[in-house]
């Protein structure tokens, strides 16, 4: 469970959802509620979790050929680790138990506003020509349908 300084969640557990290009985007459940939200005190599987709050045998990451080089910066990356854990037939679990306060982009120069976005968009772009089928053979209509049950639930809390 990732904890923004205020206590709020920000991350417990991560999906995929279509974006405005059709690229596929990734998602924090829960994010912005806050710590204790019942559905974050779960255990459960999920289909990738943050680089930010992440733990595996060395192992295994070093057989899936740890984190791919072709990110910029700082997103995607975390979730293209996820994908390879899976495709070798791996399940990724979320852990509330876990708990970690994460200063998202303190360690960033405010400056960097406009070079990250760039970064980001270009990950967004590579991950999804590298993980687009498997993300959409992931996130059936159903499983997106209960991920996006489950955000306007909480925007209407």
């Amino acid at each position: 469970k990732l904890l923004f300084d205020d206590g709020s969640l920000q991350h417990a557990g991560m999906y995929f959802a279509p974006g405005p290009r059709g690229q596929w985007l990734n998602h924090h459940f829960h994010k912005g509620m806050p710590r204790h939200y019942p559905p974050a005190t779960v255990a459960r599987n999920v289909p990738a979790v943050t680089g930010a709050c992440l733990l595996m045998r060395r192992t295994l990451f070093e057989e899936v050929g740890g984190f791919t080089e072709d990110y910029v910066i700082g997103d995607y990356e975390d979730s293209d680790l996820c994908l390879k854990v899976r495709a070798k037939g791996f399940e990724v679990g979320y852990v509330p138990q876990a708990e970690l306060y994460h200063l998202e982009r303190r360690s960033m120069s405010v400056n960097a506003d406009h070079a990250r976005g760039a970064a980001s968009a270009y990950n967004a772009w590579l991950h999804a020509q590298r993980w687009g089928d498997v993300m959409a053979t992931l996130m059936t209509p159903d499983a997106a349908l209960s991920a996006s049950g489950q955000l306007e639930a909480e925007c209407a809390a």
